[in-house]
């Protein structure tokens, strides 16, 4: 989807791999990679989507979610779908973090910010997963409870992610550290829809992990 026509060595030159292609297009007419070989040999490149059609439809829907599931045992489709899914969800995790960054940044400006610390560890949790500058002063306004050592991590200009806590924070990114090392988003995707803290909460109360 968002790589679809990107130029050589990307995942869909697997394709041409996977066919065991015998003949490379012309020289003039490979320069867009994948796309140039699809073109010059369709039946080999039909050959690939037959192998999990149903995958391969979905893909081209923009469903990367179904066509992941889809592809069966077909590694060069999962191996698409998976890489289009990665790009989504990097992109909208950074938009994510720089809209939250702007958020606290107007709110704490203009007054009625949540007293506690959820509020300046989100945002600067929102800076440090986005690139943003403000991590750090948001991070130092963290003062106490059991996850203070992930906010001192980003006041030093530390990965929050590979530090240890023993709050809501702390949990969830240890369930981060879980999903990479397993090279399964299962479990992290089983818990995605709940909330690391609760926004009534006077302080810090925690929501069901």
């Amino acid at each position: 989807m968002l790589l679809g026509c990107s130029g050589g060595g990307t995942a869909e030159d697997g394709i041409v791999a996977e066919a065991a292609l015998a003949e490379a297009p012309p020289a003039d007419l490979d320069g867009l990679g994948w796309v140039s070989h699809a073109a010059y040999r369709p039946e080999a490149f039909a050959a690939v989507v037959e192998r999990s059609r149903e995958g391969w439809v979905a893909f081209h829907a923009n469903d990367l979610p179904t066509a992941y599931a889809r592809m069966g045992d077909d590694r060069v489709g999962r191996a698409r779908a998976a890489l289009a899914l990665a790009v989504l969800y990097q992109d909208l995790s950074r938009l994510t973090g720089r809209v939250a960054e702007t958020l606290f940044a107007q709110w704490s400006s203009k007054g009625g910010l949540p007293a506690g610390n959820d509020a300046p560890m989100i945002a600067a949790l929102a800076a440090a997963c986005s690139g943003g500058e403000t991590a750090g002063t948001w991070a130092n306004r963290v003062k106490d409870g059991p996850d203070v050592p992930i906010a001192q991590a980003m006041v030093q200009g530390r990965l929050p992610t590979e530090v240890s806590g023993g709050g809501p924070y702390g949990r969830r990114f240890a369930v981060h550290r879980e999903a990479r090392a397993r090279v399964d988003p299962g479990p992290l995707l089983a818990i995605a829809d709940q909330p690391v803290a609760s926004a009534t909460s006077s302080a810090a109360k925690e929501s069901t992990l």
